[in-house]
């Protein structure tokens, strides 16, 4: 799905597992307002390596015609050229929402706070 995030489009693949938006590093075309503070290590599955986290605040925020107001969330450093072909995750969880809809064949999305 196409969010909007300051203005900039952005790919986002819901995701109903992870706690808060991630955007990767590597797909985004512009900078992306930052908290204060260090970026965060966190362990990956089993390889040992880890990967970091940069916590951000995405002021003006929007999914279609319905404004998210203000988002936080983490930019990763990632792998360029990935192969992916979305620019995050959006969290269902970090949406506060109690029920979400889809409906593909009109390539629409409801939800319920």
């Amino acid at each position: 799905m196409e969010a909007r995030l300051h203005d900039h489009p952005v790919r986002l693949v819901v995701d109903t597992g992870t706690s808060a938006l991630v955007l990767f590093q590597s797909h985004l075309k512009s900078p992306i307002s930052q908290f204060s503070g260090g970026s965060t290590a966190t362990p990956t599955d089993g390889d040992g390596a880890d990967f970091r986290l940069q916590p951000v605040l995405i002021t003006d925020a929007s999914l279609g015609k319905q404004e998210l107001g203000p988002l936080t969330g983490f930019v990763v450093a990632d792998q360029g050229h990935d192969g992916r072909d979305f620019d995050g995750l959006l969290s269902v969880r970090g949406l506060h929402l109690e029920e979400i809809g889809f409906d593909f064949e009109n390539h629409e999305i409801s939800w319920r706070k």
